[in-house]
């Protein structure tokens, strides 16, 4: 997927309008294991990624707690930090070498000024967001790990096979040993 298709899920836009839309964002190469945002410091930008994995994550008592793991064709930013110019409360941190396609701070404003539809995609974007996190919530809540991993099976099958297990298993709110057993047990089952 391209980053022009990528904003056109979200909003219909001419030729134009989406080649100038895409000419503000620039690459970013994150070798594996680089931090593009640490907890702490203020995210500046949205970025889209084009390859790779990138961790959003917390240390909670010492340990790593995965919130999300963004792959190819994602949007992905430390929100609250890159809309209110606050101190990121998440890690955010290649685990494979990534490529992104950024945009800073001042062009996204640039856009809302300059693109009545750059509101919209904002709009769909935090919309979709939100429906994300509340159907994790829900899903933590209301759903046994079993049916956690099935689900992403179904919706992330690739994500499933590339994450490292420790990560999957914290971002699905389990241990990896649990995680590690469930995809033996799926193996079983399809064998």
């Amino acid at each position: 997927m391209e980053l022009q298709q990528a904003i056109r899920r979200f909003i219909a836009l001419d030729e134009e309008s989406l080649q100038d839309i895409a000419s503000y964002f620039k690459p970013l190469h994150l070798p594996k294991g680089t931090f593009w945002v640490k907890a702490g410091q203020i995210c500046t930008q949205v970025g889209w990624v084009k390859e790779g994995l990138l961790r959003t994550w917390y240390e909670i008592d010492g340990e790593e707690v995965t919130h999300w793991i963004s792959e190819e064709g994602y949007f992905d930013t430390s929100l609250s930090s890159f809309s209110f110019k606050t101190p990121s409360r998440w890690n955010l941190q290649a685990i494979t070498d990534c490529e992104l396609l950024v945009l800073d701070c001042d062009d996204h404003r640039e856009l809302l000024k300059k693109y009545t539809q750059w509101r919209i995609f904002e709009s769909q974007l935090l919309i979709f967001s939100y429906l994300g996190l509340e159907e994790r919530m829900f899903s933590q809540l209301h759903q046994t790990a079993e049916e956690r991993y099935e689900k992403l099976l179904i919706e992330r099958p690739e994500l499933a096979a590339r994450a490292p297990l420790q990560h999957l298993a914290s971002m699905l709110g389990m241990k990896p040993e649990t995680l590690s057993r469930l995809r033996k047990k799926q193996t079983t089952r399809i064998s």
